[in-house]
């Protein structure tokens, strides 16, 4: 079997996909304490949704099934290490678009990806792993982004909260400075 789906199936994905990460975002911010809906953020997330993590949530599952055939254990346990393997990926890109939405300078992007990427790819190892064996086992091929797109809307919650967050605010302070109020301070480098 050649793995292949249609436009009109493909386009629901990235519906969907859309449509939870929008949900997702408007969660999280309720979560985080925000006294005021940020419609605006919403909407970039749901257009990372669309244009970015749904068609490659799509592409991820067909080249899967393009190259892991079937639905045996060792398939699915060879599609669960092929998920988690271009994870890094996919998370990378989804937060370099949310900053170039944001208009973050890219050097900041890159801080920000280099900073948040892999917590947020090994947070996805408490999650991820039991979705994407259920999946790729008893889920046909057309249905699968649709799924990982569903039980991303939770998911879509903490990326939200990743994807989003500010980076911390470092102040340098000289040797001097920090020996005369003796106040204890920790320094970061490299910031």
């Amino acid at each position: 079997m050649v793995a292949r789906i249609s436009i009109r199936q493909a386009a629901r994905t990235c519906c969907v996909v859309a449509t939870t990460m929008t949900g997702a975002d408007m969660v999280c911010q309720g979560l985080e304490g925000a006294t005021s809906w940020d419609h605006h953020r919403s909407l970039r997330m749901g257009l990372v949704g669309l244009v970015l993590a749904g068609p490659i949530t799509q592409v991820q599952q067909l080249a899967l099934e393009r190259i892991f055939p079937g639905a045996s254990a060792k398939t699915v346990a060879c599609k669960v290490l092929g998920s988690a393997a271009t994870s890094p990926f996919i998370i990378s890109s989804q937060f370099a678009f949310v900053g170039a939405l944001k208009g973050m300078p890219w050097n900041e992007n890159v801080t920000k990806i280099k900073r948040d990427v892999l917590p947020t790819w090994a947070a996805g190892f408490a999650f991820w792993p039991v979705i994407t064996s259920i999946n790729f086992r008893f889920v046909p091929l057309p249905n699968r982004a649709v799924v990982v797109g569903c039980a991303g809307a939770l998911w879509n919650v903490y990326l939200c909260r990743q994807a989003n967050k500010e980076a911390p605010v470092v102040l340098e302070v000289s040797e001097m400075e920090r020996l005369s109020t003796h106040t204890p301070v920790i320094m970061v480098e490299g910031v």
